[in-house]
This record gives C-alpha cells, structure tokens and sequence, in this order.
C-alpha cells in the first residue's frame, strides 16, 4: 500500500478524532488548549498477504487557540480561532510484506484549520449558530487537493428552563467522507449535577459534575 493510500485509509479515522475536540467548550471562554492523545496498540484483522493479524497504533497531538468577541450589545458572539491536530498511525503486522522486510508502516495525517463560529440571539427562545472550519486536512503532499470547508448550521430553542434543543445542517468528515447530515443539538440539565450535550448523530458527551 503506497503512502498516500495509507493516508486516505486513516483519513475516516482522522475524521472521527475531530468530533471530540474541544471547540463546543471554546464558545464559552478564551481558551488555550495543548493535547497529547496515546490510544495504546488495539489487534486489527487479518489482511490479503498477511500471515496473521497485526496491531493498529495510535497517537495525536493538538493545538487550539481561541478568541471571543462580544458585538451588537451582547446579541452576537463571535469566536474566531485555529488549530493543528497531527495523528500518527502506525500499522503493524498488516497487509503485504513491505521492500527490505519491514513489518511495520507509519504514516502522519494533519488537519490545519481555521475556527469560525457566530451565535446570534434571534429572540427569547432563538439562537442561531453558524460554525465554518476551513483547513487542510492530509498529509500536506498537495495542499490544493487537501483543502476543503466544512462547517455547520442551525437554530437552537429554549424549550424549558433545563432543556435547550436545535435542528439544522452539518456538512462535515465526522463519518470518514465528507457529508451533508442533518443535526439535532440536544443541551440538558435533567438533574443538578448532570448535563447531557449532544450534536446527533455525530457526538453525545453525558457530565457529571459534583460541584457548582
């Protein structure tokens, strides 16, 4: 398997690392955010021309910076931010013998990304959130190939004191192609110290807090 084959395999997999980065938190706050991510070795199948069943290692760095902007009286926020993510995959074990008798293949995929999010205020129920990440995301080989916009939209309402939902359009990689998938935003406080934040289907994150 050639290298750029390699990176369109894990390019899925680079897509599904990116519904867990912390932008949703950003909105509230100026952050500053360095990550570094060790998924250990996990046994993969058996391949064509392999004798037995490899190893799939994996490891991640991320970079994320924001900033909030507050404008039109507190009705519209803006948070304007970038962010490097580099995913290191290393296969072992699995397809073809490579040249000179390696066992093992490594590759790097990279996204490069600029954050821009809008929420606006509509009305006492209403918010509309408009989010655009354009970036490179690959192996930064050809950067023109690798280029793309991916992005979000859709209205939030209060439906209860505890209860905030939103429908809407995503048209993002989170599923390993980049697809136009309908969203709905789920914020739920049900009890005191449990909070549901969910962008179905691509995301649901349940906290438990045991303070204020």
């Amino acid at each position: 398997m050639s290298s750029r084959g390699l990176v369109r395999c894990i390019g899925g997999l680079l897509g599904v690392l990116c519904t867990v980065l912390p932008n949703r938190a950003a909105a509230q706050r100026e952050r500053t955010v360095l990550r570094v991510e060790s998924f250990g070795e996990a046994a993969g199948d058996a391949s064509l021309g392999a004798t037995s069943a490899g190893t799939v290692g994996q490891q991640a760095l991320q970079l994320a910076l924001a900033h909030r902007v507050i404008r039109d009286r507190g009705n519209t926020m803006l948070l304007v931010g970038a962010q490097y993510r580099d995913t290191r995959v290393t296969l072992t074990g699995l397809g073809a013998p490579l040249p000179g008798g390696a066992t093992s293949r490594t590759a790097n995929v990279h996204a490069v990304t600029a954050d821009l999010w809008m929420l606006r205020t509509l009305n006492e129920k209403h918010t509309l959130v408009a989010v655009a990440r354009p970036g490179v995301y690959g192996d930064l080989d050809a950067i023109g190939d690798q280029w793309r916009l991916e992005g979000a939209l859709f209205v939030d309402r209060i439906v209860s004191p505890r209860t905030t939902l939103g429908l809407g359009m995503s048209y993002a990689s989170n599923f390993g192609r980049v697809l136009a998938v309908p969203v709905l935003h789920v914020v739920a406080r049900p009890q005191r110290r449990v909070l549901i934040d969910a962008l179905l289907p691509s995301r649901a994150d349940l906290w438990w807090m045991p303070r204020k």
